[in-house]
């Protein structure tokens, strides 16, 4: 939905290309699930974007727009450094070598 060529809503399309996406319906905002998580600690977060802990609201220029050849607000937060520092953090989290249960299991 855009009004004269501005986006002024969330469009569902985004979560096939930013699956990390989600999006709050009581809020009206979006949050990266993997930056809310492990997005606040740790190298390369200095310059994390709290937007996207906190939540997205601001519609505009998600997708482009920002310049000629920049990329919209969703390219820059999902390939930034602090992104990828903390989907590295998740990636550890998921794996089952890290479980508690795991990790136990080797001392023993």
């Amino acid at each position: 939905m855009t009004k004269k060529g501005k986006q002024c809503s969330f469009s569902k399309i985004w979560f096939t290309e930013y699956p990390y996406l989600k999006y709050s319906l009581s809020s009206n905002k979006a949050y990266c699930s993997v930056c809310s998580l492990f997005g606040k600690v740790g190298p390369y977060r200095e310059k994390a974007e709290t937007a996207w802990i906190t939540g997205m609201e601001d519609w505009a220029k998600m997708k482009g727009s920002r310049g000629k050849n920049k990329s919209g607000k969703l390219q820059n937060s999902f390939s930034s450094s602090s992104h990828t520092a903390a989907l590295a953090n998740f990636s550890n989290f998921v794996q089952d070598d890290n479980k508690i249960e795991a990790l136990m299991t080797k001392k023993q």
